[in-house]
């Protein structure tokens, strides 16, 4: 996971930093990214770390007790909506069935990461 999260994090800081071109341009070439340029990014983007080596919130760290009185001011009608969404285990008209499959365990001795296939059948 933690290979897929960096690689996500470096394309949308790509895609934010960068500015669009324009094929017809002969201004528009960029020399491409050497594996340098890219470890550079993904080490200015990252989180790893940031909250002490032992710390299992992550990015949650950032949800203070402030931040959630901020967003309690927001509430206008009180109106609780649930995001939880059931996955479909069996096709029902044209969408697929949803499918998780463990494609690595992460318990091989040089292995960093475990990781999951989704996929819609």
């Amino acid at each position: 996971m933690r290979i897929t999260t960096r690689v996500a994090g470096a394309l949308l800081f790509i895609a934010i930093l960068l500015p669009p071109t324009n094929s017809n341009s002969a201004s528009s070439k960029r020399t491409p990214l050497t594996a340098a340029d890219f470890e550079k990014m993904l080490s200015a983007i990252s989180n790893w770390g940031r909250w002490g080596k032992d710390d299992q919130l992550g990015a949650l760290n950032l949800i203070t007790a402030e931040k959630r009185r901020q967003a309690a001011r927001l509430v206008r009608d009180g109106i609780s909506v649930s995001l939880a969404h059931n996955a479909l285990k069996e096709k029902v008209g044209g969408s697929g069935a949803f499918e998780q499959r463990m494609i690595m365990t992460g318990l091989k001795e040089d292995a960093n990461a475990s990781m999951d296939s989704y996929s819609v059948a």
